[in-house]
């Protein structure tokens, strides 16, 4: 049994905050060099061969601060002296911004850099990095927008990190191929085990659309190998998967005294939503091995000691006990025991662990259950410095303020932005401007900033400006930083989009009523007479900004653009979902009026309008549908079947693996739940 005396006689492991400041990457600082010049290649092939990358560790003495050196040397060549490959690659980013006016983002780059040498640095410009960790990725994340990932987009994503400043990087890939073998040790069948797992697409969740195919393992076992090997490259600290208690039903066969309980229903899902119901009916649920239960730390130990055989380890693990689930008591001792439990597992087969990583969302998520007391119960369950919490939505809803600071514990500000990958244009640039400082000011173990957002690929301005804030002490002008971004963004610049950006920043991109959910529109709820999208923002402003954005298409420098093309696309796409909030409440009070031709009339103007929607759409490539479906038929292997795939509640059949895996693709942006997406 689990206690507090335990806590205690692990004293010996705790760590100073102070001391979480002189983290470093294992990677020998040539390698680190030599990855950061390939990635250089990567970005700029033709023009590689003028940047120098020189990585010098001793630059941290002063005070275990990332930073770079940009300096221009002999033939017109541009030397990066940096602490590591990821702060390098970081201020080669910050030599493309400032001195090149050049972009790279998701959603495509401006790298237009003129012929001739380039442009001279005056004097050795050195840029302190503000924050010791800078986290990226939501545990939603790798479900919602990565999941059908190759090595190649995997390969642009870590590069996109590492010039962004990331150095502290969620890895969860390849975890089930670990878990299978674990169980399997423990006397689990096969097919117990893939009964436990969900399908490709909802990997992040439990119970939906299973199983996994034998090449699902293999391939993602492989590719979490190249994964970590190239983030380890550059100097990345990845942030490793470990046991948070949940368990297949049937361990209970291998070990019936086992103190495993089921855990409530989530997001209104009960078990007859489970993949597996037709084989088990009516008796499956999420199941939760108890830490009172001297099995948990034995499968936790077990699971770290197997995954680091096989990957490695950087001694940070992610784990998530009670996210978006009710804990059974909210007895104190109860929650001590719950993390201590983890914290066990971990230094039994990890004895040089740092700390175990977790997300704060669970404070925001039930504030009912989570008052103070049980919150620092938790939080204090192991020994001070050895816990990290990732605070998930610091720009809206921080809880290391009213959580005393989480009890001295480490914690991370981080911006969540978006949930459920839903696009749509949002920002809390107001926040993220004012807040990030006052807390960096205010609170000793802050140890960085992270971008927490359930998907990606989406909104680029406001994830530019986030990760830039780990270079400035102090806020930036807004309306200023906006034309730096649109000079940048597009190799161009004139009044109309100037002004258009800056419409866009202080309306659509500030938040100030703090939207937690950001993508309800009219247009993709369920329809009803009661519908209502939620603003925050003034829908002219946005319609004035499109007109502009119109207004400069015609210039050529600017609709030859690709980045240019996305943007327009995208205000066009958010006018007209405003647009249909404006008809559809003309559409209720005709019906409510009885007005039968307004009614035809305004649903004829509704249904063009979605057809307009869907062919602006069309004309870019990073909104089409196939995309995403062909991104998941190009992740088989193989046309193995996959058995036991449920469509039907009480039908099972087979689907070759690239079938199987456009469901899941399908299933995911449709169908996912009893109230939809």
């Amino acid at each position: 049994y689990i206690n507090i005396l335990d806590i205690l006689l692990n004293a010996e492991h705790s760590y100073k905050i102070q001391d979480l400041w002189q983290i470093s990457s294992k990677t020998e600082t040539t390698a680190q060099q030599t990855a950061a010049e390939e990635l250089i290649a990567r970005i700029i092939p033709k023009r590689a061969h003028e940047f120098q990358v020189i990585i010098n560790t001793k630059l941290l003495q002063t005070d275990n601060k990332d930073k770079f050196i940009l300096e221009s040397v002999s033939n017109n060549s541009i030397r990066i002296t940096a602490t590591s490959g990821v702060s390098a690659a970081n201020g080669f980013n910050y030599y493309l911004k400032k001195y090149l006016n050049c972009h790279i983002s998701w959603s495509g780059d401006q790298l237009n850099i003129p012929d001739g040498p380039l442009p001279v640095i005056s004097a050795p410009l050195t840029v302190v990095i503000q924050d010791k960790l800078r986290y990226y990725q939501n545990v939603c994340t790798v479900s919602y927008s990565m999941v059908w990932w190759d090595f190649k987009r995997w390969e642009r994503e870590i590069d996109w990190m590492a010039m962004k400043g990331i150095n502290f990087p969620l890895a969860f890939n390849g975890q089930e191929y670990v878990w299978r073998k674990v169980f399997q040790t423990f006397g689990l069948t096969i097919p117990e085990i893939d009964e436990y797992f969900t399908g490709p697409a909802f990997l992040a969740w439990y119970g939906w659309s299973g199983p996994l195919s034998d090449n699902w393992h293999k391939v993602q076992a492989i590719l979490q190998s190249q994964i970590l090997a190239r983030m380890r490259s550059l100097g990345m600290i990845p942030v490793l998967p470990a046991f948070a208690g949940h368990v297949p039903r049937n361990i209970t066969r291998i070990w019936p005294k086992a103190q495993v309980s089921r855990l409530s229903d989530w997001g209104k899902f009960n078990q007859t939503f489970c993949w597996c119901n037709c084989i088990s009916l009516l008796n499956n649920s999420t199941y939760f091995l108890e830490p009172e239960d001297p099995h948990f730390v034995q499968i936790g130990s077990a699971f770290i000691s197997e995954y680091t055989s096989m990957y490695g380890t950087d001694h940070f693990y992610n784990t998530d006990l009670f996210n978006e689930m009710t804990p059974k008591t909210n007895q104190t001792s109860y929650l001590t025991d719950c993390g201590n439990a983890v914290y066990q597992s971990l230094i039994k087969s990890d004895p040089q662990s740092l700390s175990k990583v977790m997300q704060g969302w669970l404070f925001v998520n039930d504030p009912g259950y989570w008052h103070k007391e049980q919150a620092k119960a938790l939080l204090t369950s192991v020994p001070k410095g050895k816990l990290l919490i990732l605070d998930l939505m610091s720009e809206l809803n921080p809880q290391f303020s009213h959580l005393d600071g989480y009890y001295g514990q480490p914690f991370i500000w981080c911006m969540l932005h978006n949930f459920g990958g839903v696009l749509g244009m949002y920002g809390a640039f107001n926040h993220i401007n004012l807040d990030v400082f006052e807390a960096r000011a205010k609170y000793e173990n802050m140890l960085g900033i992270g971008l927490t957002p359930e998907g990606i690929e989406q909104n680029d301005i406001i994830y530019d400006f986030m990760t830039e804030s780990t270079w400035y002490s102090a806020p930036v002008d807004l309306n200023q930083w906006v034309t730096q971004y649109v000079r940048r963004r597009y190799n161009y610049i004139n009044e109309d989009i100037t002004k258009a950006w800056n419409l866009l920043q202080n309306s659509v991109f500030t938040d100030g009523i703090k939207v937690h959910n950001h993508g309800e529109y009219t247009i993709n709820k369920r329809p009803s007479l009661k519908s209502r999208s939620v603003l925050w923002y003034k829908p002219s402003d946005v319609f004035n900004a499109y007109k502009l954005f119109i207004n400069a298409s015609t210039v050529s420098q600017l609709k030859n653009s690709s980045t240019f093309q996305y943007d327009l696309v995208d205000i066009t796409r958010q006018s007209l979902q405003l647009a249909f909030d404006v008809i559809y409440a003309k559409l209720v009070l005709s019906y409510e009026a009885k007005n039968e031709t307004e009614l035809k009339n305004l649903s004829t103007v509704i249904l063009t309008l979605m057809d307009d929607m869907n062919d602006i759409l069309s004309t870019n490539e990073y909104y089409l549908l196939g995309k995403w479906i062909n991104s998941a038929r190009t992740m088989a292997v193989s046309d193995q079947p996959i058995n036991g795939v449920i469509i039907d509640k009480y039908f099972t059949f087979c689907l070759k693996e690239r079938l199987y895996n456009e469901y899941q693709a399908k299933n995911q942006i449709t169908i996912w739940g009893p109230n939809g997406n």
